[in-house]
């Protein structure tokens, strides 16, 4: 097994890269590494479903990558002209559907990588600079931002629930 359970996925903007790290931090192998200096990994996550870590790619094209857990093997999940702001997070929800920071909304795509827009995704801006995105068990997500240090939380139809500011 290339990745193992315990193992840390570390990005990084400056250098463009992924790595993989053991439990103590122990550098392991570069995970993922953009092929310019244009680009940037940005966000990254786990595939329960399919056993891999997601990462979102800003770039040329922007895309969301997999990278295998047994092997190591890269594969492209999304990448369409409709991708195409500033990415940052990514998550995957307990359907296999792919949600992805662009700019200051969510896009939505289907276990196949196709883009959802149903009138709900993508969202309209929910605040300013998010960053993270991650699911919740109930089918919905929540979500960080440095515009106004907030985290929110929203159902699967992109509803917020509930919200806090750090007040630093």
């Amino acid at each position: 097994t290339y990745i193992l359970e315990g193992d840390l996925v570390v990005t990084n903007y400056s250098s463009d890269s992924a790595i993989l790290l053991d439990s103590d931090g122990n550098f392991k192998d570069l995970l993922y590494n953009v092929e310019n200096n244009q680009e940037q990994v940005v966000g990254v996550n786990w595939n329960a479903q399919t056993s891999e870590v997601i990462l979102s790619i800003n770039g040329y094209p922007d895309r969301i990558v997999g990278i295998s857990a047994a092997d190591g093997t890269q594969r492209t999940i999304v990448q369409t002209n409709q991708l195409n702001g500033n990415t940052f997070g990514v998550a995957v929800s307990a359907a296999g559907e792919y949600w992805a920071i662009e700019s200051h909304q969510i896009e939505k795509f289907d276990v196949s990588g196709n883009r959802i827009n149903d009138g709900i995704f993508p969202t309209g801006t929910l605040f300013t600079n998010l960053a993270q995105i991650n699911s919740t068990s109930s089918g919905g997500f929540v979500v960080c931002g440095y515009g106004g240090d907030q985290v929110a939380t929203y159902d699967s139809s992109a509803n917020q629930l509930n919200t806090t500011v750090s007040g630093i």
